[in-house]
């Protein structure tokens, strides 16, 4: 907005002077009050209507007639990553949990993604009262997602085990700290030892990846297992798939660093001819 101002002469030099138009002209009418506050609404609550919005797309599958899975169609539709649209998703569903707690409107609610992705974890009572509790801190004002996760840190004990919670086809995302692929899906493949994880990542390469940075996805209880029995992959050939046991395919891993074969196929290749050669 233009602000007037008027100028009075003197002898030596033209000296502005703020008048009673710039007031008038600050100020704002009612419905000029009423419009802001209705805007501001519509920009804090941006992310919450998106993620309302994203569930329905998701769970009617609307986007079936274009594509094939909900995560291709977010990418190529709205410039998403896998893991933003679950997350919207999430935040949502927390923001209706926490409007419970006073349903008028009248309470503070969460203005960003950010906000909310602590509490995706805890019970929607948890969800209440970590977040009462951070507004209490914020000085009855909207927390940041900092107050929230320190929160919800004091209430979650860290796991003494990583590798406990990761299965071989859990789909993980990597954390955003990682140097080299941060934020990036995938599955696991194997997992070598007890500190790592071999994950394929969704650009279709196998990379190392320290499990200290792997979270499971949303979706981690629907494993992409392969069927055991012979298969064919175009471009790599017959292929035999077999499930193991953690405890045997951690075994099976040792075995093929103590003979010096480069893969397990070599690994298990030995330990059948010395048992077929007896």
């Amino acid at each position: 907005m233009k602000i007037s101002k008027l100028t009075a002469a003197s002898d030596d030099n033209d000296v502005p002077v703020t008048s009673a138009i710039d007031e008038i002209e600050l100020a704002l009418s009612y419905e000029d009050e009423r419009d802001r506050l209705r805007l501001e609404r519509q920009v804090e609550r941006a992310f919450y209507l998106a993620g309302c919005a994203l569930r329905e797309l998701r769970d009617r599958r609307l986007y079936r007639s274009t594509h094939k899975t909900f995560e291709q169609y977010c990418q190529e539709r709205f410039g998403m990553m896998r893991r933003h649209p679950y997350r919207l998703i999430d935040a949502a569903i927390v923001v209706d949990n926490i409007i419970q707690m006073c349903p008028n409107g009248t309470q503070i609610i969460p203005t960003a993604e950010r906000q909310c992705r602590p509490l995706t974890k805890l019970e929607p009572q948890q969800q209440r009262e970590v977040w009462a509790r951070a507004v209490e801190l914020a000085g009855n004002k909207i927390p940041s997602g900092k107050i929230v996760s320190e929160l919800v840190s004091q209430l979650k004990p860290k796991p003494n085990n990583v590798s406990e919670k990761l299965i071989v086809g859990h789909k993980v995302i990597v954390s955003g700290t990682h140097p080299l692929f941060p934020e990036r899906s995938g599955i696991i493949r194997q997992i070598p030892n007890k500190k790592d994880a071999i994950v394929e990542l969704s650009n279709g390469k196998s990379e190392l990846i320290s499990q200290e940075y792997l979270e499971l996805e949303l979706d981690s209880s629907i494993k992409e297992l392969p069927p055991e029995g012979l298969a064919y992959t175009q471009g790599i050939g017959i292929e035999y798939n077999v499930r193991l046991s953690q405890e045997t395919w951690e075994k099976l891993n040792k075995y093929a660093q103590h003979v010096g074969t480069a893969t397990l196929d070599g690994a298990i290749a030995r330990l059948l001819a010395a048992e077929f050669n007896n």
